[in-house]
């Protein structure tokens, strides 16, 4: 709703709900709220189902998981700490992380060790890919805390030079809410909460499932679209995400840190603390539709669209999607937040970028179909994985091929490698290999298809995706398989995370 002083027609009208509606149906998305900044007003509305089983509307206030919008948040602290040097003269932005956390932050070299500094590490520029699938399990028998993960980086290879290539990665921010919590000596939460929630009274705003449930606030429910129907998504409950994902609100108190971003009114942030977070670090890759050089700021994205400077940074995160878009020369902002997986953002860029060609006055034949762009974009990975046999393995001879050395039972077993921990791998009754983990940051679902000897696809099953990459074995001396080598980092390239075979598999014990 617009305030009570400003008559502005509102751009959440009739015609635009039309539109929500529209996207929602072909994106299956169940329930999205919106909000837009412009200047002095604020205009929230909800859309569609927070709960389809209970057929609880959205409304403005509903809560959604915020994803990645989260980093925003994170370096925002680390923004503030930078300024005040009467109390924290250590932390600068060039400062080398692991000069705050000697025994933690260890990366797999010496120099990169010794100097990636806060900067690197905010604006993805450490020369670690992401290894998205590495992170969580058990550590000595509890469930993986922000001080795992970032421990766990030590083991994991880098792919590219410091410095030199944006490659996005979520657990330097989790190393740097290590760092805040080190420094600061309190939760994340309550950082935040002290900083920038209480002060712009984001009463509605919460880095735990726990802390939502206990408000007693609406928190929609997350959903996938899958078999022709929505499914539901659990909430997912893994602290270790921390100030790279976790975050819960709703977009009428995202419009209130919106507000403050742009127009800095949000202390103990200096002007120059706010030129930080909004200054370019890391140039991206090219992107449509926007003007070239992309740039990553800290915890935001920074893009040039009909002749003016986007900044927008998105969130995605089990059975939910958000998108903010700023303006900051107009004071104009645009927040979606809504319960699908991936498709939230699809929708969420799609309606995002209406209001904002409205607010350019963007002829719409000018206009860039974000529509068609996501439904190419889908198509590409479909027939990506479609065409993996190709890609993966050009010169296999056609069928029939050679079998596997031993027989399938023969390569269950229980896997490791240190920096993506344990893979348990058993037969199914399809006759398939799979691997189940299920208590990782991110679950994930593997199923081996043959190939050739003992070559394999992969499957790995996510949240609304599948991801499709390179398998091998290794039989030892003994005529056993000794290590599985498995294509799980894409910016590897043909390189595999060899993980050693430390048992043979045991059956679950069944329940009694």
């Amino acid at each position: 709703m617009g305030s009570v002083l400003d008559y502005t027609p509102t751009p959440l009208n009739e015609e635009f709900e039309k539109l929500v509606y529209e996207t929602q149906s072909f994106w299956k998305i169940p329930g999205i709220s919106v909000a837009v900044v412009d200047g002095a007003t604020t205009w929230t509305e909800g859309y569609g189902m927070a709960d389809e089983s209970s057929a609880t509307k959205v409304e403005a206030n509903t809560l959604f998981y915020g994803g990645s919008t989260t980093k925003a948040f994170t370096a925002a602290i680390l923004s503030i700490l930078v300024e005040d040097n009467d109390q924290y003269p250590q932390i600068h932005w060039d400062t080398p992380v692991g000069e705050l956390l000697r025994d933690d932050f260890v990366l797999d070299h010496t120099w990169t060790t010794a100097n990636i500094t806060i900067e690197d590490i905010l604006s993805h520029r450490t020369g670690m890919p992401g290894h998205n699938l590495a992170f969580g399990g058990e550590y000595d028998g509890h469930q993986a805390t922000v001080r795992d993960l970032v421990r766990n980086l030590r083991f994991l290879p880098s792919t590219k030079s410091p410095r030199t290539t944006f490659q996005y990665n979520n657990v330097m921010f989790i190393a740097a809410s290590h760092l805040i919590e080190t420094v600061l000596g309190d939760g994340l939460g309550s950082v935040f909460a002290k900083y920038i929630w209480d002060p712009l009274e984001m009463s509605s705003t919460y880095l735990s499932l726990h802390d939502a449930l206990a408000s007693q606030k609406p928190l929609a429910k997350g959903y996938t679209f899958e078999h022709d129907r929505f499914e539901e998504v659990p909430w997912k409950d893994r602290p270790e995400i921390s100030g790279a994902g976790a975050i819960i609100s709703n977009v009428g108190d995202y419009a209130k840190w919106v507000n403050a971003l742009l127009n800095q009114t949000m202390k103990p942030l200096s002007p120059e603390g706010y030129r930080a977070i909004w200054s370019p670090r890391t140039i991206m890759p090219t992107q449509k539709p926007f003007l070239t050089p992309l740039a990553y700021d800290l915890g935001w994205d920074r893009y040039v669209y009909h002749g003016v400077e986007i900044i927008t940074h998105d969130g995605g995160i089990d059975g939910f999607g958000a998108e903010i878009v700023l303006i900051p020369e107009l004071k104009y902002g645009v927040i979606t937040m809504a319960n699908s997986t991936h498709t939230s953002n699809y929708g969420g860029t799609c309606l995002a970028y209406h209001l904002v060609d409205n607010k350019l006055n963007i002829p719409v034949g000018q206009r860039f179909d974000w529509k068609e762009n996501f439904v190419d974009l889908i198509q590409q990975m479909n027939e990506d994985n479609k065409n993996a046999l190709q890609r993966f393995y050009p010169d296999l001879p056609p069928p029939p091929r050679p079998p596997p050395t031993l027989p399938l039972e023969a390569y269950t077993g229980t896997y490791w490698n240190d920096g993506y921990r344990q893979l348990e791998i058993f037969l199914g009754s399809d006759n398939n290999l799979h691997a189940n983990r299920t208590d990782y940051t991110t679950a994930s679902y593997l199923t081996f298809e043959h190939v050739s000897q003992d070559y394999f696809l992969v499957t790995v099953r996510v949240v609304g995706a599948e991801i499709v990459a390179p398998a091998e074995f290794l039989i030892g001396s003994d005529q056993q398989p000794a290590e599985v080598g498995i294509g799980w980092e894409p910016a590897m390239g043909d390189k595999k995370i060899w993980m050693q075979r430390v048992h043979n598999y045991e059956p679950p014990m069944p329940d009694l």
